[in-house]
This record gives C-alpha cells, structure tokens and sequence, in this order.
C-alpha cells in the first residue's frame, strides 16, 4: 500500500515539471515541500532512502527547469540578479569556504559543505530566477497550499507516522548507517510554519468560500504539524510573524476594511487555537515539551552550548578578526557533526569580527530592500498582500536561524529575501528605464517580461 503513495508521488512530481516550465514560480513551491515530502517518500519506496540525493536531483531538476523557461521566454532573466546583496553574501559563502583551511574540523567542515552546497545552488543561485515580478510571488500561493495540505495530510495518516520523545516523526529505518533513522521533526515543522503564514496572508484571486475554506484549512494543518512535531520555536514564531505582518497584507483605508480585516483575524486566530487544542495533547511526552519549565531549560540549554563557541573565541585574541574556521564548534564542543543552533553566534565564533560584520550588513539590507519592496506595492491590495507573505516568509526564517540556524550546511536565513532583493532591483532598473527613455503615455509597466531594449507585447503582459 505504501509503495502505491510513492508511485504516486513520483506521478505527481513528474506532472510538477510540467507546471515548473508553464509557471516557473511552482518550483518555489516544490522547495517549500521538499524535506517533508523527502521523508514521507523514505517511507514509501526505501530505494529513496538508500539513495535520498535521488529526491534532491527531482526537486533540483524542477527548479532548473522553471529557470529556463524563464530564460526562453525572453523574460530578462539576469535584470537585478547580480545585486548588492546576493554578490556579499555570495562573498560570506566563499569564505565560509575558505575558513574550513584553518578549521579544527576539517573533515565535518567538508562534509557540511559538500551537504550544502547543492542547496546554495537551488536556493541561492537559481530560485531568484524564476521570479520576473510580484505577480510571480502570487502565482505560488495556491499551489502551495494545496502541496502543502496534501504533503501535512499524507504524514499524519502515515502508518510510520510514531511520536518519540514527544515528537511526532516518520519512522523511516535503515538511513546513513543508523539502523532506526528518524525523519526530522524541525523540517516538517518548518514547513507547517510557512504553510500557516502564506495562508493567513495571502489574498487569493478569487476569494470563494471554498478558497477561504482551503486557507483556514492550511493555518489548521500548518500549526497542527508544528505543534505534533514538538517543534515549539516554529509554531511560537509562525504566530508571532502572522500576528506582525497582517497589518502588511491587508490596507486599512475605511471603518468597512478595518472590521474586515479584524473578522479575518479573528477567524485566522480561532483557527489558531483549535489546532493548538487539538493537536497538543496527542501524547504523554509531547505534553511535557509545552511545559513553561521545559522550554526555560532547553533555552538555558541552547545558552550554555552556544557559550562554549564564544569562549573558544575569547580565549584565541589572534583568531577575534577570522574567526575559529567553519564548524569549529563540532571540535570545540566535543560532538561530531553538532553545530551551535544559532547563525550569529556561530558566524561571530566560526568567521570572528568579519563573519558577524556581514551578517549585520545582510540583515540591514533585507530590511531596507523589504521595506521598498512593500511599498512600491502597498497600494494594489493582491500586490500588497504578495508583499507582505513573502517578507513575513523572510523574516521567519531569519527568527529561525536563532535557534537552528547554521551558514554552510545551509541557506534557509538568506534565500526568501535573495528572491525579495533580486525583485527590487529588477524593478529599479525598469523605473530607470521608464524615467529616462519612456514618455508618460507609453510608459513600459514594471511587470514587463521583455528585455529592457525591447517594447513589452501584449502577449508577454498577460
């Protein structure tokens, strides 16, 4: 029975890679899905198990694919890609890199970075292609709200499906040399944050009840799998960035549109709390990690680990500028493969002054990108909401990386706002050209597919 959901899915990835080349934006979506649907494919055909990159190079071919159909239709693929922002946190990756000479953990360093490199790759180098304007940003809602409530449906039906130390995982066996691999609780949870926030936010094309119903279904099933996951950081901080960003994704103009706004977050907020109800005590164990107590130990925990790192670094005055070299802190703690949980303290004590210097000058320009981004668009209120999903998308992510975040291995902190920088530029350029060499009556719109040199068609502005 399993293995016919595998074929299954391998059915649908494949029609995916025809949806990638018709909307480039639905690779976007395919990268949201990919851990937890990895896990559930684990289970369903071992060979992917045995060979798990195989899902990988899926995912990775429907990105690249998505990529040219970008370039063939003469989008102006390359307009405001080699930003400020993409270029220096290209330099910090070089670097990261380069520190693994110098590493006390050589051997876990290049292994991390050979883990991640194919994920810099997709996410960092490739997923801001597929992207030509804020439209496209729409164009992924719906697709991944309903991946992502099939993906969330499909893992808790899953007969694997077990809790274990208060966490509900996949049951996956024989993976990497460990004979009772387990599927990672965080990475399911990760996505049921995105899910809950694109649903809360988003403002889909037509809002029939049966799309609204689909959306307060994605806040039930995104939460839901954050809180059976034991996962407490994503669901306190999905709830944290819906409850901040929804004054972003919806205008205020009127006493109608303010009571509006309110009856959707209250629904947002009531459907909140029914999946906490609901889903919280599943388990004896998974009970226990919501206790105030417990989750005052784990961050004293993630304190006390997180120290060790900084106090490697105090005690090497010569090392303060460069920083110890990547995953020093697998070396310095004593646990092979082991990170620090959190991306500024490991940049501060892996890549010293440098490496925390440029995580401050990355987080300033997101946020000063991301401010212009919503405001070129804060007056169209879809263009408005697409805005705001995927700032609040960025900054749950960056929230993430305080307490599971890492440079190398991954790019989860930086690929959300490269795509949000790389828009933004996009557009200046396109508002260079219409300043410069349009006249008000035939101004070229900024949406345009088409080259700069060339007047945007018909066809391309449908």
């Amino acid at each position: 029975m399993l293995a016919a959901f595998g074929y299954l899915v391998l059915a649908a990835l494949a029609a995916s890679m025809v949806l990638c080349y018709q909307r480039p934006a639905f690779a976007f979506a395919l990268v949201l899905i990919l851990y937890p649907l990895k896990q559930l494919q684990m289970t369903y055909l071992p060979i992917f198990a045995q060979h798990s990159s195989w899902f990988n190079m899926i995912i990775f071919a429907g990105v690249c694919i998505a990529v040219l159909s970008s370039v063939t239709r003469g989008r102006g693929v390359f307009i405001g890609y080699w930003n400020r922002y993409a270029v220096l946190l290209l330099f910090m990756y070089m670097f990261g890199l380069f520190a693994i000479l110098y590493s006390p953990s050589q051997d876990t360093a290049i292994a991390r970075a050979i883990d991640g490199a194919p994920y810099w790759v997709m996410q960092i180098l490739l997923l801001p292609l597929v992207f030509s304007d804020v439209r496209d940003v729409q164009r992924f809602f719906m697709p991944f709200l309903i991946a992502g409530c099939v993906v969330i449906g499909l893992f808790l039906t899953n007969p694997q499906a077990k809790f274990y130390a208060g966490r509900l995982t996949l049951e996956i066996g024989y993976f990497q040399g460990v004979a009772d691999y387990r599927g990672s609780p965080l990475a399911t949870a990760q996505m049921g944050g995105q899910l809950a926030i694109v649903a809360a936010l988003m403002l889909p094309s037509r809002a029939t009840r049966l799309v609204n119903l689909a959306r307060l279904g994605g806040v039930f099933l995104g939460l839901g799998i954050a809180v059976a996951a034991g996962s407490r950081g994503q669901l306190i901080l999905a709830l944290l960035v819906m409850a901040l960003f929804w004054p972003l994704a919806r205008p205020v103009r009127n006493v109608k549109q303010f009571f509006v706004s309110l009856i959707g977050l209250g629904a947002v907020g009531g459907v909140a709390l029914i999946a906490l109800r609901f889903f919280i005590a599943q388990n004896v164990e998974q009970s226990r990690r919501w206790d105030l107590q417990a989750q005052f130990d784990t961050l004293a925990d993630r304190a006390f680990e997180a120290w060790i790192l900084i106090d490697a670094l105090l005690q090497q005055p010569a090392k303060w500028l460069f920083g110890l070299g990547t995953n020093a802190y697998s070396y310095v703690s004593g646990h092979p493969h082991s990170y620090a949980h959190n991306l500024f303290i490991e940049m501060l004590g892996e890549y010293g002054l440098l490496g925390i210097t440029v995580t401050i000058v990355l987080l300033v320009w997101m946020y000063k990108a991301g401010r212009e981004f919503w405001t070129s668009h804060r007056e169209d209120p879809s263009e408005r909401s697409a805005a705001a999903v995927m700032l609040a998308l960025g900054a749950y992510l960056v929230l993430l990386s305080l307490k599971q975040g890492t440079f190398v291995g991954a790019p989860d902190t930086w690929y959300t706002m490269a795509i949000v920088c790389r828009l933004v530029y996009r557009e200046r350029v396109f508002a260079a050209w219409n300043a410069q060499f349009a006249s008000p009556e035939d101004e070229i719109p900024l949406v345009s597919y088409e080259d700069p040199g060339e007047p945007a068609s018909a066809e391309a502005r449908a």
